[in-house]
């Protein structure tokens, strides 16, 4: 079989990671692979068009530049130029058997030819994320062209128990065409031999970039009462690049892999206390590396921590719960190196990239059979 593989972009690491064990689950499948935001960015004329739109619509957050290419590329007029791009490769590619899209945020429906999406999110989906600001919601007529994209898909292969919930309820699809596949580590952390146990020492690991999202201040506030009982503790901070006084945090910045790796194999205790988090892929890359995780009960988090055995969560936003949570995980040292093990035991036999790729493959085969049938 032939197919296309249509990116926008690298998708946080995923492509690069799910696209090589699609092709070790089968070699005989040809896959051609095109990004297409490369593709919209020798266009000046659609990026003028996006910018533009980005700029009516929410002018303050463009002037600061408040991920301005998030704002341009989710636009309808970036969304119409991207498809065109997509519908230009489909074109040259005519032999195709089937198109695999990662994220929606273009149509690349082949017609006549079975289509799927692979995706952590729906726009709609964020509706059940309460810190969630409804003046961010995308333009009708964009969310129309994603509603109609879900609908012209055979399948729609979701990271998360609520993405194929969001699809359900707000894009009208049936269940079986919205399958849960899961996801893998980015970082991998399945192999790491930690130092020493989690609860030997009191180090809390906070990896993310986006530091208001992902709930920095909030960890602060609650590391800031939790030294009150537990005066060792440490926090370290990967990712983002805050403004701490040292004596609150060390601060890392962006570290590569390799070294995610490292922090991992160190820390005692990993909390990310987001406000919206689609799939959390850092939250099981802890798991998989044995580090019992403080999470907020929200999103993907959901899927994969069972809360009191395999790590703790708490309400979002609510930094008085995740003091208290905290505090509970460093006042049991002994249960805090049984959760790493548990955590460990229960990701490595669901999820990973490799497992996710057999998942869908079972799907596409399916339905590129019954198709041309």
């Amino acid at each position: 079989m032939k197919a296309l593989f249509l990116e926008y972009g690298p998708f946080s690491h995923v492509n690069d990671k799910v696209l090589p064990e699609l092709k070790a689950a089968d070699p005989s499948i040809e896959w051609r692979v095109h990004r297409i935001r490369d593709m919209v960015m020798k266009r000046p004329t659609a990026l003028a068009r996006a910018g533009l739109e980005a700029t009516l619509r929410r002018p303050v957050a463009v002037a600061k530049r408040a991920g301005l290419e998030g704002l341009a590329f989710r636009t309808v007029a970036a969304w119409d130029a991207m498809t065109a791009c997509a519908q230009e490769v489909i074109a040259q590619n005519p032999d195709i058997d089937f198109v695999l899209e990662t994220q929606t945020l273009f149509n690349g429906r082949a017609a006549g030819k079975p289509f799927f999406i692979f995706t952590d999110h729906t726009h709609m989906a964020n509706l059940y994320f309460d810190a969630y600001d409804p003046a961010n919601q995308a333009p009708r007529a964009w969310i129309a062209r994603e509603k109609a994209c879900y609908a012209q898909a055979d399948r729609v292969f979701v990271f998360a128990n609520h993405v194929s919930r969001s699809l359900v309820e707000h894009y009208g699809l049936s269940p079986d065409r919205a399958p849960h596949v899961g996801l893998g580590w980015n970082a991998q952390t399945s192999d790491i031999v930690r130092e020493r146990p989690p609860g030997a020492g009191r180090r809390i690991l906070f990896i993310g970039i986006d530091w208001e999202r992902k709930g920095g201040p909030v960890l602060v506030d609650a590391v800031t009462k939790l030294r009150t009982d537990v005066p060792d503790v440490e926090l370290v901070i990967a990712g983002a690049n805050p403004d701490l006084d040292p004596a609150v945090a060390t601060v890392l910045g962006r570290i590569p892999l390799e070294r995610v790796r490292e922090e991992m194999a160190k820390a005692d205790v990993f909390c990310m206390p987001s406000k919206i988090e689609p799939a959390g892929a850092v939250g099981l890359e802890s798991l998989a590396a044995g580090l019992p995780v403080v999470l907020p009960a929200l999103g993907g988090f959901l899927d994969y921590v069972k809360d009191g055995e395999t790590g703790w969560l708490f309400k979002p936003g609510d930094a008085d719960a995740l003091t208290a949570a905290l505090k509970d995980a460093f006042s049991h040292p002994e249960r805090l190196a049984e959760m790493g093990r548990k955590g460990r035991a229960s990701v490595l036999g669901y999820y990973g990239w490799d497992k996710t790729a057999q998942r869908m493959l079972e799907h596409i085969r399916r339905d590129v059979r019954a198709k041309a049938a």
